[in-house]
């Protein structure tokens, strides 16, 4: 079974689609959807309640502790993160080849896959910036061996989540990445390059692309120097 984890915070406008997309095209594999909801003031919590288990969980802490806390009640072989804006393309056939993946290696302890902006939404210098982005998390997943991986998708063993304490709830942001990094040291991760995800680009269509570079950069490196991030709080865009 897998276990689709999703933390939100006031997600009204995308976690209906979100979820929706999956309840209605997922079939022949055996799957829960937790949302883990850090007391959100809109309706986030009334709209996931018609397609998933909600779990009410506090206001003001890291989303690293809102993605455990959802863990924390999932029951699942594999645990699976999206992000609320996230849409999974065809559902069915893309757990299907994450599940073949795990079963084929019993070393791989994590997948990530291209993520990309809806199309609709996509400028071409998102689709640009995109594609590096992804080549990327490739290149530190399966050349170097050491481990990439934004929140936008992350399916791991439940194994492997228990064995490295789930994630670090110190870290602000980059503690997906984090995440992946520590997996990689156990055994191994892979970018699945036949799978995409599509998320709203929200974030960078409200801040661009050279502040959001930044704003990675600069909380990877304090983080890969220091164990802490840049930035003390990653502000809400919805």
């Amino acid at each position: 079974m897998i276990s689709i984890v999703i933390p939100t915070l006031n997600e009204e406008k995308a976690i209906g689609t979100t979820l929706r997309q999956i309840k209605e095209n997922l079939t022949g594999i055996p799957y829960e959807i937790i949302v883990a909801d850090s007391v959100s003031e809109d309706r986030t919590r009334e709209i996931a309640s018609h397609y998933a288990t909600v779990v009410e969980t506090e206001r003001g802490k890291t989303i690293a502790w809102n993605r455990n806390r959802g863990a924390d009640h999932t029951k699942g072989d594999f645990i699976v993160y999206v992000d609320a804006d996230v849409t999974v393309p065809d559902p069915s056939r893309f757990f299907a080849i994450a599940l073949d993946d795990f079963a084929r290696d019993p070393k791989l302890l994590a997948i990530t896959c291209n993520i990309d902006i809806l199309p609709a939404n996509a400028t071409r210098t998102d689709r640009v910036m995109s594609w590096l982005v992804n080549q990327t998390v490739r290149f530190n997943n399966n050349v170097l061996k050491t481990g990439a991986a934004p929140g936008e998708f992350q399916m791991i063993r439940r194994s492997a989540f228990e064995a490295v304490h789930g994630y670090q709830e110190h870290l602000v942001v980059t503690e997906d990445n984090d995440m992946f990094r520590r997996l990689a040291k156990i055994g191994r991760t892979r970018f699945e390059h036949r799978l995409r995800v599509y998320q709203t680009g929200r974030r960078v269509h409200a801040v661009g692309w050279p502040k959001l570079l930044w704003s990675w950069l600069a909380n990877y490196y304090s983080y890969l120097f220091l164990n802490r991030s840049y930035d003390k709080k990653w502000k809400e865009v919805r």
